[in-house]
């Protein structure tokens, strides 16, 4: 059957008619087979969607479409609309800052680091002086016991 719809894409069908008569994908079967934009990496560590990926990132040029191929979630036919290029690293700086500090990996660097720096520089905890700076810290804030 998917041969035949894609031979019927090829000859000049409708991608968009034929995917809302005959896709069983529902999140994307109302809309004739459109899709939210796919990053490189959105499906890293999932092979069955790897493999869609890249099927996907193959296609060149718009309207072009992938020959039919198969994955544990079914058979595909994929058409590319639009490419949207990458941004500047300018314009993403922020954003690859966000992603970076949220990310645990950042966290064990960090953590890496801090011990480092304890362990060479001989750090050493005052315990007595850290409670007082707690108390102090403690004084400035109004405390609310009880519930909301």
């Amino acid at each position: 059957m998917i041969r035949e719809i894609h031979a019927k894409i090829v000859a000049g069908e409708s991608f968009e008619e034929m995917a809302k008569k005959h896709s069983e994908d529902f999140s994307s079967k109302y809309s004739g087979g459109i899709m939210n934009a796919v990053s490189v990496t959105q499906f890293v560590g999932d092979i069955e969607r790897q493999k869609w990926a890249e099927t996907a990132f193959n296609l060149k040029n718009s309207g072009d479409i992938t020959e039919p191929f198969q994955t544990n979630y079914g058979w595909h036919l994929l058409q590319l609309v639009e490419k949207k290029p990458l941004k500047s690293f300018d314009e993403m700086k922020v954003i690859l800052r966000n992603k970076v500090q949220q990310n645990q990996r950042s966290q064990i660097g960090i953590d890496s680091l801090v011990s480092r720096v304890k362990r060479e520089d001989r750090f050493v905890e005052n315990s007595v002086l850290s409670r007082m700076i707690y108390q102090d810290i403690g004084k400035g804030f109004r405390l609310y016991q009880g519930q909301v």
